[in-house]
């Protein structure tokens, strides 16, 4: 699945710094709708089959797994992509989750940390004092590369050690 970031980090003139993350969510192509429909015909035919030797339990089962199916394509359509946003105004550095959780921070004092565990895993963390917190959860390993630039571009420039 791929990410992107949604805005590029803006500057307004009084040195706010806004950085809107969130991840991709391509909608459902209709094919896939129609698999979807072709694949419970199938499977009800082939039950029949197995209901007409006396082995029901199998129609049953396949109605339930396109059941699960759809439910599962109808959760994941209702629920909103995960966002975050990175704020920093003034002296205040701010971290909005898509969770509802936020959290603040001095921006002299705050820093990006990468932890990169391998080649293929690299996590973000804002670091003040023994506070850390995850940040770009709903990017991807490239995308975590160019905000980690990025943030700690924005957190030098609020330093003044640009």
């Amino acid at each position: 699945m791929t990410y992107h970031v949604v805005a590029r980090p803006e500057r307004s003139r009084g040195g706010a710094f806004d950085l809107h993350m969130q991840a991709n969510r391509s909608t459902m192509p209709l094919p896939v709708i129609h698999v979807m429909i072709a694949a419970g015909i199938t499977l009800l035919l082939l039950s029949a089959r197995f209901v007409v030797i006396g082995a029901w339990p199998v129609a049953i089962f396949s109605l339930f797994d396109i059941a699960l199916l759809t439910g599962a394509r109808v959760i994941f359509r209702r629920r909103p992509p995960p966002a975050e946003q990175v704020s920093l105004r003034g002296n205040e550095l701010v971290w909005h989750g898509s969770d509802g959780r936020t959290v603040t921070m001095p921006a002299f004092w705050a820093r990006i940390e990468t932890v990169e565990r391998s080649p293929i895993d690299l996590t973000l963390w804002l670091r003040f004092r023994g506070e850390r917190h995850q940040v770009g959860k709903c990017l991807a390993l490239y995308e975590r590369r160019e905000v980690a630039e990025v943030l700690d571009r924005a957190l030098r420039d609020a330093r003044g050690w640009a």
